[in-house]
């Protein structure tokens, strides 16, 4: 039986947290900005599809490794450097890893025989989250040599339906900005032709 210290995930933690009697009948798990270091009894919830344990102050994983129905996770805004204990879960379909500090593609590396993994996050650009290794020119094209089956990275589409939708729009968005600052120097100097010839004429 675990015992309430502070930091730690307890039975009497997860029971408020999900307001469920029996910890093993927990689906879904919010725990957001909790002040959780330590993971605790939480491999104890057999039954859970859904955690979110964002903005905490979490450094390792090795709890979750029992936990096989996690479909969805996020570990947003927290403290982890390894991913041990997730290669393990092998119904994970959706990720979010943004705001940590991972540093190395080798502690990707892990999450390569998550055969049903479609969505991964290691940043969120909206919320200004990142990772060391997202600062790597090479960052996108690795993450995708080692996570052959996602579809989803950062938020954009990379490979399946509407990978070429997505690229259209970017394409057009470019073009777009690319005209409107093409304009944008024509009204200018339009502009200061028409206010240098005005003071010539009043000269």
């Amino acid at each position: 039986m675990c015992a309430f210290i502070s930091g730690r995930i307890t039975k009497q933690l997860l029971k408020s947290a999900s307001g469920e009697f029996d910890i093993e009948s927990i689906h879904s798990l919010i725990m957001q900005e909790s002040n959780i270091s330590d993971l605790g009894c939480i491999g104890e919830c057999f039954g859970l599809e859904r955690l979110d344990l964002s903005c905490n102050d979490i450094t390792k994983l090795y709890a979750l490794a029992g936990l096989t129905n996690l479909l969805y996770v996020n570990l947003s805004a927290n403290r982890i450097t390894s991913l041990e204990g997730l290669q393990a879960l092998d119904n994970l379909t959706m990720l979010n890893l943004s705001g940590n500090l991972i540093a190395s593609m080798d502690t990707v590396q892990c999450l390569s025989s998550l055969e049903k993994l479609r969505d991964i996050r290691l940043q969120d650009a909206l919320k200004g989250l990142s990772n060391p290794i997202c600062m790597n020119t090479s960052y996108k094209k690795d993450v995708l040599n080692i996570l052959s089956n996602i579809h989803t990275l950062d938020g954009e589409r990379v490979r399946g339906r509407g990978k070429e939708l997505s690229e259209l729009c970017e394409e057009m968005d470019e073009l777009l900005k690319s005209e409107y600052f093409v304009l944008l120097a024509k009204h200018t100097n339009s502009y200061k032709f028409c206010c240098s010839t005005r003071t010539s004429g009043v000269g």
